[in-house]
């Protein structure tokens, strides 16, 4: 009974392993967003619905400078360490209007 339990155990603890190993493979942070959209944000013109419209719910939304801030995020990390993805951060005005943006693929 002990020896099945401690197989059992073995077995277990040996394809926990494999689990952590595999997903450990590639990270993955965010979520892909389209970025054909990105020349389309006009600064001064662009609204917070538009922006919705061409790239979803933002990955964070925060405060710089006192106007509102969405963050796209996508990056994937691999076990070599290679690192791909994109940034984009779009700032708006009190009117809900695109004040600046940066957009880094990396």
């Amino acid at each position: 009974m002990r020896h099945c339990l401690r197989l059992r155990a073995r077995w277990l603890f040996l394809v926990l392993g494999c689990a952590v190993f595999i997903s450990g493979c590639a990270i993955q942070l965010g979520a892909p967003f389209k970025t054909d959209q990105v020349p389309s944000i006009q600064v001064g013109k662009t609204t917070q619905a538009e922006v919705m419209g061409f790239f979803g719910q933002p990955t964070s939304r925060g405060v710089k400078d006192g106007r509102p801030l969405w963050t796209y995020l996508f990056a994937r990390l691999s076990l070599g360490g290679t690192a791909t993805g994109t940034l984009l951060s779009i700032e708006f005005d009190d009117q809900g209007v695109v004040h600046g943006y940066s957009y880094v693929p990396y």
